[in-house]
Order: structure tokens, then sequence, then C-alpha cells
């Protein structure tokens, strides 16, 4: 456990993953800067979610699927699943109101600020 730390320095001595360790500390502001974006749209659905929608939603990879109830639940389920899967919904039918919110979600999140994020790194490299 206490060496772990040191692995840093071995990977630092690696061509490749010295590369990828500089790619992410010359650009560390612009990625502390697009993660802080990233979470206040995180917060932005979280706010609407639980305003328009009372019964709830979930996340697909969370156990508990439908546990969006309170305000600190959806923001641990949204900052920890949020950028991995949309909202899954307890109705099988889904309304317009609904299929809107997930498809934006779907669009501002999950492609274009993950995308984001990951053009800052690919940046670094070219």
């Amino acid at each position: 456990l206490f060496f772990a730390p040191l692995m840093i320095d071995v990977c630092g001595r690696v061509g490749i993953v010295a590369k990828a360790i500089e790619a992410i500390t010359i650009t560390w502001q612009q990625l502390v800067g697009t993660i802080f974006f990233s979470c206040v749209f995180q917060y932005i659905f979280l706010v609407t979610g639980l305003m328009i929608f009372p019964v709830g939603y979930g996340f697909a990879d969370h156990p508990e699927v439908y546990q969006c109830q309170n305000m600190v639940e959806c923001l641990y389920a949204h900052f920890d699943y949020g950028f991995r899967s949309a909202p899954v919904w307890q109705d099988e039918n889904l309304n317009w109101v609904q299929f809107s919110f997930d498809y934006i979600y779907n669009l501002m999140v999950i492609l274009i600020l993950v995308a984001i994020i990951s053009g800052i790194i690919i940046d670094t490299f070219a």
C-alpha cells in the first residue's frame, strides 16, 4: 500500500505511459474546468428531473434502479452513473417529456461532454 504511489515514478519511466501522464498534467486546468462544467450540467439535469418527474428515476448500472427519490441520493447517482448511462424510468410507457429528457441527457452529457473531456486529452498527444 505504501509503495503504490511509487508506481507513478515507474510509469513515468516508460515512454508511452509517460506521454499519457504528461497529457493529463499539461492540460489539468482545462480538464478541471470541463469536469466542473460537466458537474454543473449533471446538477441541472438532477434538479430538472426531480421537479418534473415526481415518481423518480434511476440509472441502469445502479443495483436499486429506481432510488432517485430525493436530492442527495439522486446527486450521488448522477455523479457516479450519470456519465455512463441515461436515466431509466419505472414506467414501461414513455411519454414525450420523459423521451425528451432522456434524449437531451444522452446528447448533452453522455455524447458531447464526455467527448469534450476525451478530446482535451487526445489533443495533447497530437
